[in-house]
């Protein structure tokens, strides 16, 4: 859901996020992601449970946008009408009209049982997430 933001840094333009934007969240970084899907496949014990894997912190789509802007962020933001209206002309937009509740409310995930069960999860900071997300955005 960050994607354009890394790559509006990189061009040089506003990024198109979905709002609003100043709700806490957590964020997980997809590299985080698959050390805990391969160690949830080796661990018996987690057969047959849902798990919730949490981001590195609470924090905000606007202090990520300032971080990878490096001060100031320029970017839009889309809120549940104009995502209706834009789903009129692009089916892909009208589905997030359904899922607008994850960036409306906040996003606080309780992974302290994935934690226990694994020993330990590595989260990568939202800093060192956001540079390599530039660093990667095309």
């Amino acid at each position: 859901m960050l994607t354009d933001l890394f790559v509006a840094v990189k061009q040089n333009r506003k990024a198109k996020m979905l709002g609003p934007v100043d709700r806490p969240h957590e964020f997980v970084f997809v590299s985080d992601v698959g050390p805990v899907v391969a160690k949830l496949l080796d661990t018996p014990a987690a057969f047959g449970r849902a798990w919730n894997l949490g981001g590195a912190g609470a924090t905000t789509q606007f202090e990520l946008m300032r971080m990878a802007f490096g001060g100031a962020p320029r970017y839009l933001a889309a809120g549940k009408t104009m995502l209706r209206l834009m789903g009129l002309f692009d089916p892909f937009l009208k589905e997030f009209v359904e899922m607008s509740y994850l960036m409306t409310d906040p996003l606080i995930v309780d992974d302290s049982a994935l934690q226990q069960l694994l020993g330990g999860v590595t989260k990568t900071p939202y800093s060192e997430d956001v540079r390599q997300s530039l660093a990667a955005a095309d």
